[in-house]
């Protein structure tokens, strides 16, 4: 947020916003009193009070950074922008002030009244339980009243007491505890997974497979008949359309991730060979125990030894399958309620 200008891209993974408040804390180092005049009081408020993460095309809008581009592109326009800032071709921009950010900013009426909203929303939230969110908007209006130089005082006072607080030790240990579930104890696999079979286009089976396509794995959705499958398939699509209807996914990205999905039924004579190359499959059948039995032992005969055959299923129990002449077989159980003993 010192920087004259700043860049980003168009990469899904790029996200930005100042998240401390998730963390029982509030954005140091300068943040409460730079980011409102970067974007706004209001906007600088939501942000730091919510922890919200902004996407690259969300945060241009709003002022955070100056320009996105494509990832490929990003070094190179770096490089020509510093050199244009250097050279004086082209100016750092300005934030413009509307109206209602001038009333709300530079007039104590209009500071009382956007203080006094977001003060009584923040406690209706949280229930005066967390501090961070007070001393977010103290340190904000300090700034605004009193400048620079007062806000980031209290920023820092404010900062140091919050870092002791029970609340924030307690939130980041919460944070840290999550961050170490995600890692994987096991090491990296042997095996990479790169097509998933999903047996079952209903809710649950084309619920898999968007999410499987979208981490760019390539997925195999079969069904008994095209009906069946159209259903899946369309409630794929509808859901990759009010993201992008939303913006929150590219076109690329959208027809990339149907592109992944390879749709298939019995009356395709090439279904089996393509699960012959599966890495996993999921059952996601309708919940009766001896169909399921079925569609497992179909699998079994037809994918290769190293396929991972999986199981989702809300009420039956799962156990391990019956080993292969040539070697054990894994089942994989993903229940939404414990399984009967």
């Amino acid at each position: 947020m010192t920087c004259t200008q700043r860049i980003a891209t168009h990469n899904s993974k790029t996200v930005l916003g100042v998240p401390e408040v998730m963390l029982g804390l509030l954005p140091g180092w300068g943040g409460t009193q730079r980011l409102p005049k970067i974007v706004g009081a209001a906007n600088a408020l939501d942000m730091m009070l919510t922890g919200k993460m902004l996407k690259a095309d969300r945060a241009r809008k709003i002022g955070l950074v100056d320009i996105v581009v494509d990832s490929n592109a990003l070094e190179r326009t770096a490089v020509a922008s510093a050199e244009q800032l250097i050279t004086g071709a082209s100016k750092p921009k300005l934030r413009k002030l509307g109206w209602m950010d001038w009333f709300l900013e530079k007039t104590s009426i209009g500071r009382s009244v956007m203080f006094k909203k977001v003060a009584e929303k923040v406690e209706k939230q949280t229930k005066g339980k967390y501090p961070a969110p007070p001393a977010i908007i103290e340190c904000v209006q300090t700034g605004l009243q009193s400048g620079h130089a007062d806000g980031s005082r209290k920023e820092a006072e404010l900062f140091g007491k919050l870092s002791q607080s029970r609340e924030s030790a307690s939130l980041r240990g919460i944070f840290y505890g999550q961050t170490e579930c995600k890692k994987n104890p096991y090491g990296k696999p042997t095996l990479d997974v790169s097509t998933i079979g999903i047996l079952g286009a209903g809710l649950m089976g084309a619920g898999i497979a968007q999410a499987s396509a979208s981490k760019g794995f390539r997925v195999l959705l079969k069904d008994r008949d095209a009906v069946g499958l159209g259903k899946g398939e369309a409630y794929i699509a509808n859901n990759l359309g009010k993201k992008l209807k939303k913006r929150r996914m590219s076109m690329y990205d959208h027809d990339s991730t149907l592109a992944q999905v390879v749709g298939l039924t019995d009356d395709h004579a090439t279904w089996q060979r393509h699960f012959g190359q599966a890495d996993l499959v999921i059952e996601a059948v309708f919940e009766d125990l001896g169909v399921k039995h079925a569609v497992v032992e179909q699998m079994e005969a037809l994918t290769p030894e190293k396929c991972i055959i999986a199981t989702n299923t809300s009420t039956l129990p799962s156990a391990t399958s019956p080993p292969r002449p040539s070697g054990p077989r894994i089942l994989w159980a993903c229940t939404t309620s414990p399984p009967r003993r």
